[in-house]
């Protein structure tokens, strides 16, 4: 399993990277550690509410899946993009999950 994270402009504090380790590594175990993922978080507009932004890429089989999502808090778009990804996965490769 390869997790990446970038937070461009973005200071996140360590409670945040550790649920978000903890997320990431829930679809790792699923399906298995040929998985890549790549996480980054970003702001939008600082006039709007929902201005948190997680975008997700990745990488299992050959093949790639992109899941972006837009919340009041990282942690409620993480959440929703990682469901994306996942329903994606399952969906396009076929794979059985562990669990």
């Amino acid at each position: 399993m390869k997790i990446t994270l970038q937070t461009p402009g973005v200071e996140i504090g360590q409670s945040l990277l550790i649920f978000i380790r903890e997320k990431v590594e829930k679809l790792s175990e699923m399906f298995g550690p040929s998985i890549e993922i790549d996480v980054t978080l970003k702001l939008s507009r600082v006039d709007i509410r929902e201005n948190k932004i997680c975008a997700i890429r990745c990488e299992i089989l050959g093949k790639q899946f992109f899941a972006e999502k837009r919340s009041a808090t990282f942690k409620h778009a993480v959440v929703e993009a990682l469901e994306i990804s996942k329903k994606q996965i399952i969906e396009n490769c076929k794979v059985i999950s562990a669990s």
